[in-house]
């Protein structure tokens, strides 16, 4: 309505006039503070027509069979250990696992240098988890597994899981 005056949320980075302490006056300059964060506004917009596209069901469907493709081919794997939920619990598509005598960050190190896999590794702001676990004082490997992920890329992760287990008991 003409004459209403907003009070802005945040100030500062406006485009018009750096120099300014505070937002101008004039609209729409006011109520805009920095740079939109346009690519985000971007990946967000793309992540909501692919859920609408695709539907989140089969979404779920196609995660959870990937992920059930890693936990497989990674359980046969000696010396290497899982963790979480048992396979008939509903979960995010993640797996944890921990290689035996190997630091979960010199595990995670090798699978993103030697192999070009990216993990993450420790205790993935998780305590409570790795004490009920009984992994706080090492955390774990964790592998994340997405719409995107291919069949091929799971398997490009057990058989480099495989190499670094095998090469992991050798030096303990």
């Amino acid at each position: 309505a003409p004459g209403i005056v907003l009070e802005t949320l945040m100030e500062g980075g406006s485009g018009t006039d750096s120099a300014l302490p505070t937002q101008p006056d004039e609209l729409p300059d006011r109520y805009e503070a920095g740079t939109p964060n346009t690519p985000g506004i971007a990946g967000v917009t793309a992540g909501v027509d692919l859920i609408l596209d695709e539907g989140a069901a089969a979404i779920r469907v196609r995660e959870d069979l990937l992920a059930q493709r890693l936990r497989r081919g990674l359980e046969r794997i000696e010396n290497v250990a899982l963790y979480g939920p048992a396979p008939s619990t509903p979960s995010a598509p993640v797996v944890s696992l921990e290689f035996a005598g190997l630091p979960s960050t010199e595990a995670a190190f090798i699978l993103d240098r030697a192999f070009g896999i990216a993990v993450r590794a420790g205790l993935h702001c998780a305590p409570d988890a790795h004490r009920v676990a009984g992994t706080i004082d090492r955390g774990l490997v964790r592998l994340s597994v997405g719409y995107f992920t291919t069949e091929a890329e799971i398997d490009a992760a057990i058989e480099a899981c495989t190499e670094i287990a095998a090469k992991a008991t050798v030096r303990s």
